[in-house]
């Protein structure tokens, strides 16, 4: 087996061997039956078998869109918790599945050597005269090496290195911004509510508690990632990311902290409100050539059985908005600047994108009765905590990589990323189980 007869912590999916493995997880809540119409639910999957490889480009077009697949293109997601960034990893992953392109995420936590690899890819293709065959789908969300400083500088760099030798592949990088008390109540009915009845002393007594003690939450995480695993579990260790901001307290470090988060979210292609969410995604087809965008509209469970409500947790709405006004004055400047200026973008953009929203908006709705009908009781991608530097490899035979010549770059993409999925194996291989059936693509069940 190409990752070793212990997995290294990987934990006993559907490729593992033994008793064991068979009463940890039952076959039927792993497998699929062939033959079953569900598997053949969403409108662009026509069979059961997965597509082959490599795909060709000549379907027509949705009304909604407008830009062909390009042959060479980056795309990059920065997932800041609770900005929809579970639904937009479904959909990219989704591409991968039916052989679009490669992703990558959702820690960069082997990036150089990644990185070394995609330029080896590219320079590669130059040197035959050729456009690189690779849309790379990155999710930028959480982990050690911050995408802010030194993820995004090199695809800026490799980017400009493509623009200087005339090779149409662009970089599209996108992010949302939300509200911001709805920021801090999604934050807190997710993953912290639960927590203070067992820890009130680290967690505050209620929600404001727990707000005051976690100021400018949802900028601050925006530029560090690993600031939300002290918002949800160490908050006692969030002054330390708050401070990192600005280089310290009080107004000259807030004033440096606005200048550095501007400059971050200034680099991007697309910063959007998540009330347009839809409108960024089409954008982002439009500008990356992104095939498939007909996503499902996943609502992430809230953590520790909490069923809480907005109003349960803050009966008093406009209280709790004054508090976080005060609590979180980056957060409402970022959210008022970078919303106002996506409102002009639209505007910009004119009828014919508002006539193309609304035909989206009509196919998005369409389409999640059609997600529903899919078998949901799958772990269809294992899930790799990023508690390891030992890196395993994967067989080149075992492969089925989205990548024209790139077989070394999706091994290397593959050992390191934080999903398994089954897509990633030729089917029938001794990896896999049958790949002859159809599975929707979410890490979770």
């Amino acid at each position: 087996m190409a990752r070793g007869a212990k997995h290294k912590g990987r934990g006993d999916g559907w490729f593992s061997r033994g008793a064991a493995a068979s009463k940890a997880r039952p076959r039927g809540n792993i497998g699929c039956v062939p033959g079953d119409p569900r598997h053949r639910a969403l409108p662009w999957a026509t069979h059961e078998g997965l597509p082959p490889l490599p795909r060709r480009w000549n379907d027509s077009l949705p009304a909604w869109q407008a830009t062909r697949p390009k042959r060479c293109a980056l795309l990059v997601d920065r997932h800041v918790h609770k900005n929809g960034g579970s639904s937009i990893r479904d959909m990219l992953l989704e591409n991968e599945r039916m052989g679009y392109g490669l992703y990558q995420g959702y820690t960069q936590m082997y990036w150089q050597k990644d990185f070394k690899q995609l330029r080896r890819l590219v320079d590669a293709a130059l040197d035959r005269g050729e456009t690189p065959e690779l849309l790379y789908m990155m999710e930028a969300h959480f982990g050690w090496v911050e995408f802010a400083r030194s993820v995004m500088p090199d695809l800026q760099r490799l980017a400009e290195h493509l623009k200087k030798k005339q090779v149409d592949c662009p970089l599209v990088t996108m992010t949302r911004v939300r509200e911001p008390l709805e920021y801090y109540l999604s934050f807190y009915r997710w993953a912290v509510a639960f927590r203070q009845k067992a820890d009130p002393h680290l967690f505050g007594k209620d929600f404001l508690d727990w707000a005051q003690r976690i100021p400018n939450l949802q900028s601050t995480t925006m530029m560090q990632s690993m600031a939300a695993m002290a918002a949800e579990y160490f908050v006692h260790q969030w002054g330390s990311y708050h401070r990192a901001m600005g280089g310290g307290k009080g107004a000259a470090a807030e004033e440096a902290g606005w200048k550095r988060l501007q400059a971050f979210l200034d680099q991007f292609t697309i910063v959007a409100s998540m009330q347009r969410f839809d409108e960024s995604v089409l954008l982002a087809s439009d500008l990356s050539g992104l095939p498939l965008i007909l996503y499902k509209r996943n609502k992430p469970q809230q953590k520790g059985g909490f069923r809480g409500t907005s109003a349960d947790v803050c009966p008093d709405m406009e209280k709790c908005r004054e508090v976080i006004k005060k609590v979180a004055p980056m957060d409402y400047l970022m959210y008022d600047k970078y919303s106002q200026l996506f409102e002009e973008r639209l505007k910009s953009l004119g009828e014919d994108f508002a006539r193309r929203v609304q035909l989206y908006k009509r196919a998005l709705v369409d389409v999640q009765a059609s997600w529903k009908q899919v078998p949901r009781k799958q772990y269809l991608c294992r899930y790799h905590p990023e508690t390891s530097i030992a890196v395993e490899t994967l067989r080149e035979e075992n492969i089925r990589c989205p990548v024209g010549q790139g077989t070394a770059f999706c091994q290397a993409t593959y050992a390191h990323r934080l999903f398994e999925c089954p897509w990633q194996y030729q089917p029938n291989s001794s990896l896999s189980d049958p790949l002859g059936c159809w599975r929707p693509s979410s890490g979770f069940n």
